[in-house]
């Protein structure tokens, strides 16, 4: 019975190495795939509201770091289709918003806005085609999820719940240009 044993013994020592020989890239490979196809929120601060139409006061866009973390905006840039319109700096705290005005740089009509960071690489952006209203923001519902027209503007503070109307035509992701 002894002998039984010491014969099995080896053969499950190849089978375990081969198990491993398997399972290691296997583990590798896991982290590789999560570390390209994590959502491209990777950096957790976003484009979160803005009010194109403002009966009184400038046009202004909200961003929302839903990280545990402070982040310093110092020299990210917010871009329309044409160009740059602001260049931000300060801090953003965690699970907080920072509110820009951007006087009347954005189109009414349908314009794009981009978050950009200091290194200039697109953090997000949203395009969007038409003009919801006057004194009609829109924004992500809940704050950081997905867009929509909002019942009414909360610039720099959590957003309302949706409107009634559907949700505004989007590109919800960042795109390569400008």
């Amino acid at each position: 019975m002894v002998r039984v044993g010491v014969k099995l013994l080896p053969a499950l020592k190849i089978r375990i190495k081969n198990l491993e020989l398997c399972i290691k890239p296997l583990f590798a490979s896991f982290f590789i795939l999560i570390a390209l196809f994590w959502p491209s929120q990777a950096f957790a601060q976003v484009l979160n509201e803005f009010l194109s139409n403002p009966s009184l006061g400038p046009d202004w866009v909200e961003i929302y770091n839903f990280t545990p973390n402070s982040v310093d905006l110092t020299s990210w840039i917010l871009v329309d289709s044409r160009s740059t319109i602001s260049t931000l700096s300060g801090v953003i705290n965690p699970s907080g918003f920072v509110a820009i005005d951007v006087s009347d740089r954005l189109n009414k009509s349908g314009d794009s806005i981009y978050l950009k960071n200091s290194s200039g690489e697109t953090i997000d952006s949203y395009t969007y085609s038409s003009d919801p209203g006057l004194d009609i923001s829109i924004g992500r519902s809940p704050d950081g999820g997905n867009w929509a027209i909002l019942s009414s503007p909360t610039k720099g503070g959590p957003n309302s719940s949706r409107a009634s109307t559907p949700n505004p035509p989007s590109s919800p992701f960042p795109s390569d240009s400008p």
